[in-house]
């Protein structure tokens, strides 16, 4: 988590790190026709992006706390289902039972 909050922080401040990175990148990198279509997708992305937080910081911090909220009780659930007395859940089968199947929606 403290990546993305990490790069929220600097995008908030009005910088792109990204479309930095990108840009240090040598032209030799960009052979693919859809590899041509990342750089100005990603400047748009964080622009976009840093407006969003400078218009609307407390949307962007509910939505990250949430975020957060969701990981810790993920966290909690794994945790019941491994230590349930008479349970036969392990550790990895649990936290692969966890995550969301796209057949389901």
């Amino acid at each position: 988590m403290v990546l993305p909050v990490a790069y929220f922080i600097v995008l908030a401040s009005g910088r792109f790190p990204l479309s930095a990175i990108i840009q240090w990148l040598p032209e030799r990198f960009w052979i693919h026709p859809w590899l041509k279509k990342l750089p100005p997708l990603a400047t748009a992305t964080e622009r976009q992006m840093s407006i969003l937080f400078r218009r609307h910081p407390w949307l962007v911090l509910a939505a990250l706390l949430l975020s957060v909220l969701v990981w810790i009780m993920m966290v909690f659930r794994i945790l019941a289902d491994v230590h349930i007395p008479g349970s036969t859940y392990e550790f990895i089968p649990a936290v692969a039972a966890i995550r969301p199947c796209a057949s389901h929606s």
